[in-house]
């Protein structure tokens, strides 16, 4: 679909800065940041500010066409793919990939449901999301081996680090759904129901 038509189906006001802004960030997959976008962008829009790309962003990720990543690595990144997958930051080089939706279906289903009850009865609350952070270091075809076997480190949302069960440092949001299953929406996040769930 053209990037005008599905500016108009989401309610965007249409320019030709903002097209020039999604357009490569649709076509880009190193999920750049504001910065890097405009660097890209603004020899081919005169007048383009770094606060137009800000607000372009912004006004993208409202509308549901594009997210906004938060990998604890420094500067926001966006992405436009917004098919259900996962992120992984590369430690040693900075870089985001994309991992492939079936292998981030099967590791968002492969979080335990008890564990998720267990923690809203002890702590009196309704998890909604889960965010994960897959950090990776190179170690495959040729690069430096990553440390230890199975004591990668996890980190959690707020940045403390610790074991994972699995030994998987997990980017996307997932919530837990009450039929027990999660369930991948749109944005790589999955849905949970509305009410609470029956434990």
């Amino acid at each position: 679909m053209g990037t005008r038509r599905l500016f108009t189906e989401h309610g965007l006001r249409c320019t030709r800065q903002r097209v020039a802004i999604y357009d490569r960030l649709r076509a880009s997959k190193s999920h750049p940041t504001a910065e890097e976008l405009f660097e890209d962008v603004r020899h081919r829009c005169d007048g383009l500010s770094l606060a137009t790309v800000y607000n372009t962003l912004e006004a993208l990720c409202d509308a549901g066409l594009a997210r906004k990543l938060s990998l604890n690595c420094g500067c926001a990144r966006f992405d436009a793919d917004l098919e259900p997958h996962l992120h992984l930051l590369n430690d040693d080089t900075g870089e985001i990939h994309d991992v492939p939706a079936d292998l981030s279906e099967r590791l968002l289903m492969q979080l335990p449901d008890e564990v998720l009850r267990d923690i809203e009865q002890r702590l009196g609350v309704r998890v909604d999301r889960v965010s994960l952070h897959l950090h990776a270091r190179n170690g495959v075809n040729g690069h430096s081996a990553a440390p230890g076997a199975n004591g990668r480190s996890a980190t959690t949302s707020n940045g403390q680090s610790g074991l994972g069960s699995n030994g998987a440092s997990l980017p996307a949001s997932t919530d837990h759904a009450a039929n027990g299953r999660l369930n991948l929406r749109q944005d790589g996040c999955t849905g949970r129901a509305a009410e609470p769930a029956a434990f």
